[in-house]
């Protein structure tokens, strides 16, 4: 499914998190690179950091595989990976060793997620994440800098690894920044 969104440029460029070649440190380095950037030209940038908390355990998994259909997965495995979820039981792991009971996916208590240690939940939340970041995009300034020359121009808006994300706009003289308080 990964392969496939990224041989048709379906992924948001800004999702590093679980892509083929992309690390963390990548995206590091490319929001240390904006702050300087903004330093060096003047500009002003705003940026709000997020981390979603426990990303895998709060999938919904009929539209985690709804959204890994619209990315290329097929109907059989989309179906055989969604009743391996519902038919899963769990135990827990404790310093005093693995539980005899177990708890599974009802009606009365569903369980959400993919889990955290599953192999499919980092290419099930890299495709919800840019989705995600899509539909912000809309509606997200972004931010925009341009080098002495007004030759090259850098535009984007946001970088994410997994659930942790950056997004970025351009604020204005001191009068803008007070707006943004209010």
């Amino acid at each position: 499914m990964v392969w496939n969104a990224i041989a048709y440029g379906m992924l948001n460029s800004g999702q590093a998190g679980s892509r083929p070649g992309c690390n963390a440190i990548d995206i590091v380095i490319m929001k240390e690179m904006k702050y300087l950037y903004s330093n060096i030209t003047r500009t002003g940038l705003a940026t709000m950091d997020n981390d979603t908390k426990s990303c895998f355990d709060r999938i919904v998994c009929n539209l985690a595989m709804m959204i890994s259909r619209f990315f290329g997965m097929t109907k059989r495995a989309c179906k055989m990976h969604g009743m391996t979820l519902k038919k899963m039981r769990y135990r827990l792991r404790t310093a005093l060793g693995i539980s005899k009971q177990e708890y599974t996916n009802t009606r009365a208590s569903p369980l959400h997620g993919t889990g955290q240690g599953s192999c499919a939940s980092p290419a099930i939340w890299l495709t919800i994440s840019s989705i995600l970041m899509d539909c912000l995009s809309e509606i997200a300034g972004g931010k925009k800098m341009q080098d002495i020359t007004n030759d090259n121009q850098l535009r984007d808006w946001i970088n994410g690894f997994v659930d942790d994300t950056s997004l970025f706009s351009n604020i204005g003289r001191s009068n803008d920044v007070h707006k943004l308080v209010q």
